[in-house]
């Protein structure tokens, strides 16, 4: 088989990037680029077909409803402006920290 210009053999070892998945150029605008206005796409995030994450329908609400508390009861909260944000990660991509303002 052939995948992304390579030949692939039966037997040969192929190595996984989960760190790359979700940033390829042709797919995603600017991929590198942290936006979350960015419309909505396909992701593999969960995985997909007989490997699909049992949790891919539990973890958006989650975090819907995590948000949907911190922004009522902080309702001023905002990004820190002066903080640059930086997603690193080989195997898995993110922040280590997000400072925010929380006014009174």
């Amino acid at each position: 088989m052939e995948l992304a210009d390579v030949r692939l053999r039966q037997g040969d070892t192929a190595w996984l990037c989960y760190g790359s998945a979700n940033h390829d150029e042709t797919e995603f605008d600017r991929p590198e680029i942290y936006d979350l206005d960015r419309p909505a796409h396909g992701h593999l995030a969960f995985g997909a077909g007989r490997h699909a994450c049992s949790g891919s329908a539990f973890a958006p609400q989650i975090a819907r409803i995590a948000l949907e508390e911190l922004f009522a009861r902080h309702p001023r909260i905002r990004l820190e402006p002066d903080h640059e944000i930086i997603v690193r990660g080989w195997m898995f991509q993110g922040t280590t920290e997000l400072p925010v303002r929380m006014p009174r």
